[in-house]
């Protein structure tokens, strides 16, 4: 009887140890997904903007404009091989099945990374990372949604973060305009955009199918509107102009947090301690759900962040890291779903280390966040037990007409007999 028990014991602990394995397997070797995601824990602060513009979005005109800037940290002190390529996607962001990679990349398809800096000063020790695209190794040939992968080692299968980015070649036109919504539920909350595009010189013999549309708000494509059909088709202009269906909810303007000092407190800090053993810790202010207060404009990032630190002159090497402890005050814990910290800092992403824990004794959710130095934008989203991939801002930011948003309307146009989608306009506006 004890020989079995022991055996028991044995094949209890042999199971246990196989699932850690497959765990460890799973975690360093995920599938790749065609979105902007972090697949390995030790890096942070992934940035990706045309050069010199920090809160643009990676949209870069072919074969003319500014590159796109790549930086990165690895919390290490030592040096890794990260490698990088690109892979052509369709309008929906599946990949181009009917190209190769000669058919869009011209170069090496397999590129390191060989720019690279070890902090400098800091009582967290990391690899700075950066590189420029297009450069002359790697660049496209062809207009278009494309995914940036970044891997260790020359393993495809080992992946670090993937990022999406577009391509245009300006051939077509778009003028926009930003309305209220005429439905009454929805004039204080929203914001409604309507647009024509001008294709002239381009023959489109059925727009219905060659001509696809994307509108996004702040850069996002989790509440993306795409699937919109022309609602008039006229000599050369195709006209977008619907009541009530190109839509997104308001928000308010994103809460922020400066983290350039950690000498002193600045408005949203209240304590902070800095020593060898347990690094840098910011405790913020305690906020509170914003739903029902009434609007007020403040200047913000739309979500994003830029690194900085005051009174040095290289933050990408001399910004520290810090582990910042948020705050959200509610007197009961909210039922069917969980409070995430969102926006830039997290990818905008639902990440399981960005989800805030509710406290019964203080009576309001925390959790804290492993941040470099600089200035950020964000946001308490709620995610409910139903809708696990769904970001519910309204919750507990609300929503108003009046909100500065930024927003970007994507062209795609795919004739007759072609084999990908071209990205042929990009029109930005703000909602102000």
């Amino acid at each position: 009887m004890q020989r079995t028990f022991i055996l028991f014991c044995l094949s209890i602990l042999t199971f246990q140890l196989a699932a850690q394995d497959e765990e460890y397997v799973n975690d360093y070797q995920p599938t790749l997904r065609y979105e902007d995601y972090t697949y390995k824990p030790s890096i942070k602060s992934v940035l990706f903007h045309q050069d010199g513009m920090f809160i643009s979005q990676p949209i870069v005109s072919l074969n003319t404009g500014n590159p796109l800037r790549l930086s990165f940290d690895d919390i290490s002190e030592e040096v890794t091989d990260y490698y990088y390529t690109f892979i052509h996607c369709n309008a929906n962001w599946t990949p181009t099945e009917n190209l190769t990679e000669m058919d869009y990349i011209d170069g090496f398809s397999n590129e390191r990374i060989r720019d690279y800096e070890f902090s400098y000063n800091t009582l967290v020790n990391y690899v700075h990372y950066e590189v420029m695209l297009p450069n002359e190794d790697l660049s496209w040939t062809i207009s278009g949604n494309y995914l940036l992968v970044v891997y260790e080692d020359s393993d495809m299968e080992n992946l670090v973060f993937s990022r999406r980015f577009m391509v245009v070649d300006n051939k077509m036109v778009v003028n926009s305009s930003m309305e209220r919504p005429t439905n009454f539920t929805q004039a204080r909350t929203a914001q409604e955009i309507d647009f024509t595009v001008n294709h002239q010189g381009i023959r489109v013999s059925n727009p219905q199918i060659e001509i696809k549309v994307a509108v996004l708000q702040n850069g996002r494509w989790d509440n993306a509107i795409t699937g919109l059909k022309p609602l008039f088709v006229r000599n050369e202009e195709l006209s977008y102009d619907y009541q009530n269906k190109i839509v997104f909810k308001g928000s308010k303007e994103f809460r922020h947090l400066n983290l350039q000092t950690l000498r002193i407190n600045t408005d949203k800090t209240v304590r902070i301690i800095s020593d060898k053993i347990d690094g840098n810790i910011v405790e913020m202010v305690k906020e509170a759900p914003r739903a029902n207060v009434p609007y007020l404009f403040e200047n913000d990032l739309n979500g994003k962040y830029i690194i900085g630190v005051d009174y040095e002159d290289e933050p990408e090497t001399e910004a520290d890291y810090a582990w910042v402890h948020f705050y959200l005050k509610k007197t009961i814990e909210m039922d069917g779903g969980d409070v995430y910290i969102w926006g830039g800092l997290s990818d905008f992403q639902i990440y399981p280390e960005c989800k805030m824990t509710y406290d019964y004794a203080t009576r309001m959710y925390r959790a804290r966040l492993f941040l470099k130095q600089g200035f950020y934008n964000y946001q308490f989203a709620f995610v409910h037990d139903d809708k696990p991939n769904i970001v519910d801002l309204t919750e507990l930011e609300g929503d108003w007409y009046e909100t500065d948003n930024e927003y970007h309307i994507l062209i795609y146009y795919r004739p007759f007999g072609s084999r990908y989608d071209q990205l042929v306009a990009v029109q930005q506006m703000n909602s102000n």
